[in-house]
C-alpha cells in the first residue's frame, strides 16, 4: 500500500510540471484533462495557427505572457478549444496585424494585447464583452475603423443586402429600369410642352428677336450707351488706343472699396478679353491691380448657404477636434489636406484669415488653414460644389466665409 501512494504522488507532480511539444511549452491543468500554453519562441515569424491539442489533451487556455514579445508574428488564429486568454498573453507582438478569437473564449485578461500597435483586425466572439476588465480602454483611430469596414466582406455584403431590400420595398426603380423611366418622362414633356409652361424652340427664337429689337430701338431706356454718347466720352476723355494683329486685349483690374481712403478691401477681381471692332478701338483701365486667381472662393450652396471652396470649386471642410495653431487631430487618408502657397489669396466675400502652414505630424506642405485651422477636401465629392461630407459623424462640416 505504501508503494502505491508514492507512485500516485509522483504522477501528480509530473502533471504539474512544464512539458514541450514542438515549439510549444505547456502545463497540464488541475483537471488532468486539458492544458495551458505557457510559452512560445520569441523568434517565431509569420502567420500562426495555434494547435488545439498538446500531449493528447485539448488546449483550453493561453497562459500569462505565453506569446509576449513574439515581435515577428503577423497573424494568430486561436482554436475553438480555448476558453480563456491570460494576462499579457500577446503583449508587444508589434508586427501582429490580425487575430481571430473563437466564440469558445469567455475570458480575456488585462493587457492581453498591450503594445500591439499594428493590430488592425480582431475577430471577437459574441459572448466576450462581459469579461473585458472595466478599466480597459480601447485604442483606435477613425482611419482604422474605416479601413477595417472597407476590407470586411461580411460588412460590405450586409450593406448591399440592406440596400437591395430597401430598393425592393420602397418602389425605387432598379438600374435597368431607370433609362426607361427617364425616357418616359422626356416623351411626356415633349408631347405637350405647353401644359408644363415650357416654351417651344420657335417661341424662344421669336422672344429673342423681339428682345433685341426692343433694346436696340431705345438703348437709353435701358441705360445703355448709344453711338453718339460713346463718341462724346471718347472726345471728352482720351482713351488708350489698342491695335494688334488679333485685335484683342486682356484687361485686368480690381474693384476695391474703402470707408477712410486708407484701408481698401478687394470686392472683385476681373479679367476680361476685349475684342476690337472696326479700324480703331479704344480701351481704358483707370484703376485696379493685376488679376490674381483666388485660392479660396465663396459658393452659394442651395441648402447650406455661403460656403468656401478651393479654386477648382471643391468644397472645403473642417474637423471638429482640430485646434487653431495646433497640429491636425485627423491625418488619415480618407480626407485630403489642401495644398496652398505661403499666402493664399481670398476671393471677394471671404473674411476668414487664410494661411499656408506646415504641421509636425504631416509631411509636405504648406497646407491651407482657415483662421489657423487645417482644412480638407472629401474624396467622395466627385464634382465641384458637392458637399457630401457635411455632417458626417457630426464632426465634419463645411466652412462659412468667416471660417
Amino acid at each position: 500500500m505504501r508503494h502505491l501512494i508514492i507512485f500516485l504522488s509522483i504522477a501528480l507532480l509530473g502533471n504539474a510540471g512544464a512539458a514541450v511539444s514542438g515549439l510549444y511549452t505547456y502545463t497540464v491543468n488541475a483537471d488532468n484533462a486539458s492544458v495551458t500554453i505557457t510559452n512560445y519562441p520569441t523568434n517565431a515569424t509569420g502567420a500562426l495557427v495555434i494547435v488545439d491539442t498538446l500531449g493528447g489533451y485539448p488546449v483550453t487556455s493561453i497562459g500569462n505572457n505565453a506569446f509576449d514579445n513574439c515581435t515577428s508574428l503577423t497573424s494568430i488564429t486561436i482554436p475553438d478549444s480555448v476558453t480563456s486568454i491570460g494576462i499579457s498573453a500577446f503583449e508587444s507582438c508589434n508586427s501582429l496585424t490580425s487575430i481571430t478569437i473563437p466564440d469558445s473564449v469567455t475570458s480575456i485578461a488585462l493587457l492581453a494585447f498591450q503594445n500591439c500597435f499594428n493590430l488592425t483586425s480582431i475577430t471577437l466572439p459574441y459572448n466576450f464583452a462581459y469579461s473585458i476588465p472595466p478599466n480597459a480602454v480601447p485604442i483606435y483611430t477613425f482611419d482604422r475603423i474605416v479601413d477595417a469596414l472597407k476590407n470586411d466582406p461580411d460588412f460590405i455584403a450586409a450593406v448591399a443586402q440592406a440596400m437591395l431590400a430597401a430598393e425592393n420595398n420602397s418602389g425605387f426603380a432598379t438600374k435597368e429600369e431607370l433609362p426607361l423611366v427617364e425616357q418616359a418622362g422626356i416623351d411626356q414633356v415633349l408631347a405637350d410642352p405647353a401644359s408644363y409652361e415650357l416654351a417651344t424652340s420657335a417661341e424662344v427664337a421669336s422672344s429673342f428677336t423681339a428682345g433685341q429689337d426692343d433694346v436696340l430701338s431705345d438703348p437709353v431706356a435701358y441705360d445703355l450707351y448709344d453711338e453718339a454718347s460713346i463718341m462724346e466720352v471718347n472726345v471728352a476723355t482720351p482713351l488708350l488706343s489698342m491695335t494688334n494683329v488679333g485685335n484683342q486685349a486682356e484687361i485686368e483690374f480690381a474693384i476695391e472699396s474703402s470707408d477712410d481712403l486708407q484701408t481698401w478691401t478687394v470686392d472683385e477681381r476681373i479679367l476680361r478679353t476685349v475684342e476690337g471692332q472696326g479700324d480703331k478701338y479704344f480701351v481704358r483701365v483707370t484703376a485696379g491691380a493685376p488679376y490674381i486667381n483666388p485660392d479660396v472662393l465663396v459658393y452659394a450652396h442651395p441648402t447650406l448657404g455661403d460656403i468656401l471652396t478651393n479654386a477648382e470649386g471643391y468644397v472645403l471642410y473642417g474637423f471638429a477636434f482640430n485646434s487653431a495653431g495646433q497640429d491636425p487631430a485627423y491625418t488619415g487618408s480618407s480626407w485630403n489636406f489642401v495644398a496652398a502657397t505661403a499666402t493664399p489669396e481670398p476671393d471677394a466675400g471671404v473674411s476668414a484669415t487664410l494661411a499656408g502652414a506646415t504641421f509636425g505630424n504631416v509631411s509636405g506642405g504648406p497646407w491651407l488653414t482657415v483662421n489657423g485651422l487645417p482644412v480638407y477636401t472629401y474624396p467622395s465629392d466627385t464634382a465641384p460644389y458637392e458637399a457630401n461630407g457635411h455632417g458626417i459623424g457630426d464632426v465634419w462640416f463645411t466652412l462659412n466665409p468667416d471660417g
